[in-house]
């Protein structure tokens, strides 16, 4: 079994223009499913990788913080995950 389906079904993008628009709408209604939707759009928006996040006086506030840089890396995960690096142009996408 490869890695890419031990963490789940991937929705792959070739890299094609004309396959943007179908693939751009199911890979956000998969990131609706999986909580990560508002970062992509830019929604909710994550405390840069510089923000010492433990300074954060307020508990609820620094969880939100905490929950959102993880839900940003598994966006990029996802995403990354999500290019064909088998054919050329999803090389030259990645």
């Amino acid at each position: 079994m490869t890695d890419e389906l031990k963490i789940g079904k991937v929705i792959t993008f070739s890299g094609k223009k004309v396959e943007w628009p179908l693939w751009s709408e199911k890979f956000l209604a998969r990131a609706n499913r999986k909580g990560y939707k508002g970062v992509l759009v830019g929604t909710n928006i994550v405390p840069d990788d510089h923000e010492d996040i433990s300074l954060e006086s307020d508990k609820d506030k620094r969880e939100m913080k905490v929950e959102l840089r993880r839900l940003n890396e598994e966006a990029y995960e996802d995403l990354v995950l999500a290019v064909d690096g088998k054919s050329e142009i999803g090389r030259a996408v990645f």
